[in-house]
């Protein structure tokens, strides 16, 4: 399954991630940061999968869509420092996102890395 944009670019890029996403099988658990609606979750292939993301609404939503997933309501930023996996990702949200506080840029890239246990991806 590969989303489609109206920008080549994006579309590309949508092409590449899904390429990428299938690394994610030899892996147990996946966790989505700033995952919205969840809409990743079609493309992860650990056991477990935690979406990440600070509107609850969309939480619930995707929750709505894929009662397997676990998620947590919570910035990048003030994630616990307990929650890690072994396949981490953010996607289209840092720098990016306009709800995105750039002055955060290099602490969320901090958060990114922590959560990802030793030897994940």
């Amino acid at each position: 399954m590969i989303r489609i944009d109206k920008r080549p670019s994006k579309t590309f890029m949508w092409i590449l991630f899904a390429m990428d996403m299938k690394k994610s099988k030899n892996f147990k658990t996946g966790i989505d940061f700033a995952c919205g609606e969840m809409g990743n979750y079609k493309y992860f292939k650990t056991t477990n999968y935690l979406g990440v993301d600070i509107d609850f609404e969309r939480l619930r939503m995707g929750a709505e869509k894929y009662p397997m997933a676990q998620y947590i309501q919570s910035s990048i930023e003030e994630t616990s420092k307990d929650v890690s996996g072994d396949f981490v990702v953010c996607v289209q949200t840092i720098r990016i996102n306009k709800y995105f506080n750039k002055n955060n840029t290099f602490h969320c890239i901090q958060k990114l890395i922590s959560a990802t246990q030793e030897g994940g991806g």
